[in-house]
C-alpha cells in the first residue's frame, strides 16, 4: 500500500516546519516514490547530506525544498512488524552530518522497538473490538449464558439471567455460590457436573 504522511519529524528548534516543507514530505508517497517512499519499499534506512541531494537532485524529488530549507542530513528508518514495513521516521537537521552506523543502528533498534508497541497497540484494538461484537450479540441473546474460569468464579453473565431467574446480573455477582444459590434443588447436581466440567476446561449449554 502507499505510505500516507504526515510522519514523525524530529527537527532541531531553529528549523521551522514551514509550508514548503509539509506539502514536501507530509503526504502520501508511493512505494518507491521519493526518499519515504523508497525506505517504506526497501524496508532499509537512507542518510542522505546536502551534498548528495545537490550532486544528484535529480535522484530526490524532494531534493530541492531539502536545498531551500538549508536542510543539512536527512535520515530516513522504517518502522517494521514482523520484518515488514508499516512506517517511517524521518529525521531532519540543518547541520550537514557523516554517516554514523553506530547511530543508525541504535535508530534502527528504537524503530523495531516502535513496531513491537505498534503491533500490540493493534492486536489490542482488535481483541477490544471482537470482545465489543461479542458483548453485542451475547448480551441480547434469549438464552442465559455466562463465563466461568477454571475455579468456578463467574466471569461474565448476560442480561436474560434477570428474565429467567428473577435476579440481576449484579446481584448474581455478588452470590457467593452462584448459580447453585438459584438452582432448583433437583437439578444442583448436574449444575454441579456441569461446572466441574467448566473447571475442567470444558462447556456446558443447552441446560433446561
Amino acid at each position: 500500500g502507499a505510505l500516507v504522511g504526515p510522519g514523525h519529524f524530529f527537527v532541531q528548534d531553529t528549523f521551522p516546519p514551514t509550508a514548503s516543507y509539509l506539502s514536501a514530505y507530509a503526504r502520501t508517497y508511493a512505494p518507491g516514490e521519493s526518499i519515504p517512499g523508497r525506505v517504506f519499499a526497501t524496508g532499509r534506512p537512507e542518510w542522505i547530506n546536502a551534498s548528495e541531494f545537490r550532486a544528484s537532485p535529480e535522484s530526490f524529488r524532494t531534493a530541492e525544498t531539502a536545498l531551500e530549507l538549508g536542510l543539512g542530513t536527512v535520515v530516513v528508518l522504517p518502522i517494521k512488524i514482523d520484518n515488514d514495513p508499516v512506517a517511517v521516521m524521518l529525521f531532519a537537521t540543518t547541520e550537514e552530518l557523516v554517516a554514523d552506523e553506530d547511530l543508525l543502528d541504535l535508530f534502527e533498534d528504537v524503530s523495531l522497538q516502535l513496531g513491537r508497541v505498534m503491533e500490540r497497540e493493534r492486536v489490542k484494538r482488535v481483541l477490544s473490538e471482537k470482545e465489543r461484537q461479542f458483548r453485542a450479540i451475547a448480551d441480547y441473546t434469549y438464552g442465559w449464558e455466562d463465563w466461568v474460569d477454571l475455579e468456578g468464579k463467574l466471569l461474565w453473565i448476560n442480561p436474560a439471567v434477570e428474565r429467567i431467574t428473577g435476579y440481576s446480573p449484579k446481584e448474581c455477582f455478588e452470590m457467593e455460590d452462584y448459580p447453585l444459590s438459584i438452582v432448583h434443588r433437583d437439578h444442583r447436581e448436574e449444575v454441579e457436573e456441569l461446572l466441574e466440567g467448566a473447571r475442567s476446561g470444558t462447556s456446558g449449554k443447552d441446560v433446561q
